[in-house]
């Protein structure tokens, strides 16, 4: 029974929210790296060979995956509340139906068991 409630806690940890908690700066780093890129191209070419597409369209593109990274952090963070109280609530639950299983164990004479 042990192992079974340690993976049902593995799965709650790997629930959407927290992915979100854990995975937000993918998405800023890569934010990071296109407005490095931008500067490193507007530095290194002529003013008359720029592209309209690349001068103008990276800080877009940065903005973009800057937005996913604070919409992945923000989902996380107005979800954590509730399943957090979800969380305390059945580990409440289940202490409270262990102890009740080792009290009618005790009543009946058996040894508790290591679970």
């Amino acid at each position: 029974m042990d192992y079974t409630y340690q993976f049902e806690d593995h799965l709650r940890e790997h629930r959407p929210s927290r992915l979100g908690q854990r995975l937000w700066w993918m998405p800023a780093a890569a934010g990071v790296g296109v407005v490095i890129a931008e500067g490193i191209y507007l530095a290194a070419t002529p003013y008359g060979q720029l592209s309209a597409a690349l001068a103008g369209g990276l800080p877009f593109i940065a903005a973009l995956l800057f937005l996913v990274a604070w919409a992945a952090l923000s989902i996380a963070d107005w979800t954590y509340p509730p399943e957090k109280h979800y969380r305390e609530a059945q580990h409440t639950a289940a202490c409270q139906a262990l102890a009740y299983i080792l009290a009618g164990r005790r009543t009946r004479g058996q040894r508790p068991t290591a679970g």
